[in-house]
């Protein structure tokens, strides 16, 4: 038979044979030698009665064992257990009465046995662990293996097709995942049981603003509970229909109480709510005051230019028309025309540069350019500038000069500072006509003042008056003229050479600028620009 088998099948049916002949004409040792062979090399071959041939060979060696306490047969036994264990022979309805002889067997010869055989009871309850997983979810598995549309198929968990088992007594899911291009089953049962204490004892421990009942229930028990007003009942997961959450307040009042608060909530929140909406009426009626203010300034600005531009170009052409008709004939006359004519003139130039100067910072492009700059000779040159101007509208004109102060600046910037300093000393003096000019270095800083005895400034101006446009509300206003601008301009330079500009000043005594800058070293090959 063992030469004309032409499978498995036929090879272990041969094989099976030959060891019963030889266990029956009582060749222990040759049947236990063809037995060893049908289980290492066909014992998960099936025979025609749905049995694996692993099973005929377990029921000859306990014979064989009861009677030859031989370490092959003892491990031969193992094997087909622990085959039978990790599925590599598969289990049948005949699978618990061979477990049960053999532990009918151990029983009998356990004091017999060696120390090593001590882990076939564990064995034999693992084997029987999986007879009872086998039987529970038979119908399933096969309802699935048959590929009918059966309910209890879910969709897929992750990677894995779920099959959901019945809910009483005990509920069961499955967790299956089929290879591509393979017969073999890949998967795992969840104990629901222990997963549900999980979910609950995590549940428990989650804050929340109040205490509360939950639990996991079949649909039966859920139904008797719909009634409850303050029940939440949800679905527990698409992969366990047949459970249900369960959710209840421990204490019924509950609702009033988060209620009442709700309102309180939501009382104070419209409270909050109508006074930020005042609160934004009061900001956009403040910006439009600003806004109208600025409006108002702008027109001031082009009113109070315009007439500053006009005074002076008036001034120049009558000067020279009548010095065109010939109506000045003396020569100490001419020299006081052409005097005053340029004296117009450099007043124009000051109030032309000063507004392009604005221009220029208002629109971020003003530009200074950093050099070694004598200080002394910047104050000098503003002075001799303004002299004769100063003399002639009857100032007593007084200055103190520190020789050789040098620094880092932009020479032209702190002229044009200066030049607008000594302007708004002429403008705003009356009857104390005193112009007083100092420049001195002190504690590694540049000193830079303009003090005259005119109307003064109030204290509650004495901050805006550097904003542009802005003209102290101090009287005389229209007569001084003026855009609003030099002490913007003045600010803007003296900043842009991180220094800062000082103001004392009384209102009917006078006021003191004083422009205080860094004392930098000079170094001749230092050229920086910046705004």
């Amino acid at each position: 038979a063992l030469k004309v088998a032409q499978n498995n099948t036929e090879r272990a049916t041969a094989t099976n044979g030959l060891a019963r002949v030889l266990a029956k004409q009582g060749l222990t040792t040759q049947a236990h030698e063809q037995y060893s062979i049908l289980v290492n090399r066909y014992g998960s071959v099936i025979d025609e009665s749905d049995l694996p041939f692993a099973y005929y060979a377990l029921h000859q060696l306990l014979q064989f064992a009861s009677h030859n306490q031989s370490e092959l047969i003892i491990k031969d036994i193992e094997t087909i257990l622990a085959r039978l264990k990790n599925g590599k022979i598969p289990l049948t309805e005949h699978t618990e009465l061979l477990l049960q002889d053999v532990s009918n067997w151990f029983a009998e010869q356990n004091d017999k046995m060696p120390t090593t055989t001590k882990t076939i009871p564990r064995q034999i309850n693992s084997i029987r662990e999986l007879l009872s997983f086998v039987f529970q979810a038979g119908n399933s598995l096969k309802q699935y293996l048959s590929g009918r549309d059966d309910p209890i198929t879910m969709p897929k968990v992750g990677g894995f097709d779920a099959i959901v088992g019945n809910s009483e007594p005990e509920p069961t899911l499955l967790l299956l995942n089929r290879e591509p291009n393979n017969s073999d089953l890949v998967g795992f049962k969840v104990n629901l049981a222990n997963l549900k204490n999980k979910v609950l004892a995590y549940a428990i421990k989650k804050n929340t603003s109040f205490d509360f009942e939950i639990n996991i229930l079949s649909r039966q028990q859920t139904a008797q509970m719909v009634n409850n007003p303050l029940t939440t009942i949800k679905e527990l997961s698409p992969v366990m229909p047949l459970w249900r959450t369960w959710i209840s307040p421990k204490d019924p009042k509950i609702i009033d109480r988060y209620i009442s608060k709700r309102r309180r909530v939501y009382g104070i929140a419209l409270i909050f709510l109508i006074a930020g909406m005042s609160l934004g009426v009061v900001l956009v009626l403040r910006d439009v005051s600003r806004e109208q203010r600025l409006a108002e300034l702008r027109t001031d600005f082009v009113s109070n230019v315009s007439h500053e531009l006009k005074t002076p170009l008036t001034s120049i052409r009558m000067l020279a028309e009548t010095m065109r008709l010939g109506r000045i004939k003396r020569k100490r006359e001419v020299q006081e025309y052409l005097s005053m004519i340029v004296n117009e003139s450099e007043r124009l130039s000051r109030l032309i540069n000063t507004v392009l100067d604005f221009s220029k910072i208002d629109q971020g492009k003003k530009q200074y350019d950093l050099q070694p700059t004598n200080i002394s000779e910047v104050v000098t040159s503003v002075i001799s500038v303004m002299e004769n101007t100063i003399r002639e509208k009857g100032f007593e004109l007084k200055y103190d000069i520190t020789p050789k102060v040098q620094t880092v600046a932009d020479a032209d910037a702190l002229e044009q500072a200066v030049l607008n300093l000594l302007s708004n000393a002429i403008k705003y003096s009356r009857e104390r006509k005193e112009i007083a000019v100092r420049l001195w270095r002190e504690d590694e800083s540049v000193y830079i003042q303009v003090a005259d005895k005119g109307i003064g400034i109030p204290e509650s101006e004495q901050k805006p008056i550097f904003e542009k446009f802005y003209r102290a509300h101090i009287g005389h206003k229209q007569a001084t003229g003026g855009a609003g601008l030099g002490l913007t301009v003045v600010k803007h330079i003296v900043e842009a050479h991180d220094g800062k500009i000082e103001l004392a000043s009384k209102v009917g005594e006078g006021s003191r600028f004083t422009i205080i800058l860094p004392q930098r070293d000079v170094d001749n090959g230092n050229v920086n620009r910046f705004r």
